[in-house]
């Protein structure tokens, strides 16, 4: 993964759910997506802290349904999002719908 899903990671943890005893990460079946990643890019105390937060839920190889929302979701900005401004959440949904 790259460096900045890492610190994307770090900030879900420390920043955004600081209280949360476990966070469940859903992620496609790769080997870099794994608890032991987090070693090779944060001091050993950080990475070791963070990890016993992470509980990484995998999608099946041949079936994963994250391949499909991110082929999706660059298409759905592109025809629904990327030339619009909304004032509200409620005008966004009522876009993508």
């Amino acid at each position: 993964m790259p460096f900045r899903v890492y610190q994307e990671i770090r900030i879900l943890l420390e920043k955004d759910f600081p209280n949360a005893h476990k966070i469940k990460l859903v992620c496609s079946n790769l080997n870099t997506h794994a608890k032991g990643a987090l070693y090779e890019k944060f001091e050993r105390s950080l990475a070791r802290s963070l990890a016993e937060r992470l509980e990484f839920i995998y999608t099946l190889k041949h079936e994963n349904w994250l391949n499909i929302a991110e082929n999706e979701l660059p298409a759905l900005t592109r025809q629904c999002v990327l030339s619009c401004h909304f004032d509200t959440i409620e005008e966004l949904w009522r876009a993508v719908s």
